[in-house]
């Protein structure tokens, strides 16, 4: 999935709609799971993500929030909410997307955006 997606980037805005905590979610105890939909092109898509996500960063999260998704264009079923890039305004969005044009988003994680580095370098 990673690599079709990092062959054909989008990106879009993801909004939180449901947290299931690991006291809450029965499929897995140690695992958040994430429900989020996007817009694309004037369609909804709801997805979710139930992996990788620490403590740490489910327990900050609140429905309605806003976050990054990267997606594939050729297949929106391949996406990704990049909880380390919360959307507050329209200007994130677009600091964001100057950002990943300069330099498109590493799925493999073998480096940060400086962006990404000035934001959450405290963290």
């Amino acid at each position: 999935m990673k690599v079709d997606i990092m062959q054909n980037m989008g990106y879009s805005i993801g909004t939180v709609q449901l947290i299931l905590t690991p006291s809450t979610n029965q499929r897995s105890a140690g695992d958040a799971s994430i429900y989020f939909s996007l817009d694309i092109n004037d369609l909804i898509y709801k997805k979710q993500k139930d992996k990788g996500l620490s403590n740490n960063k489910y327990k900050k999260m609140k429905i309605g929030e806003r976050y990054m998704v990267v997606y594939d264009t050729t297949n929106i079923e391949n996406c990704i909410l990049l909880v380390d890039y919360p959307v507050r305004d329209s200007i994130d969005y677009f600091r964001y997307m100057e950002e990943f044009k300069n330099q498109p988003f590493d799925l493999n994680g073998e480096f940060q955006t400086p962006l990404y580095r000035l934001l959450f370098s405290n963290d």
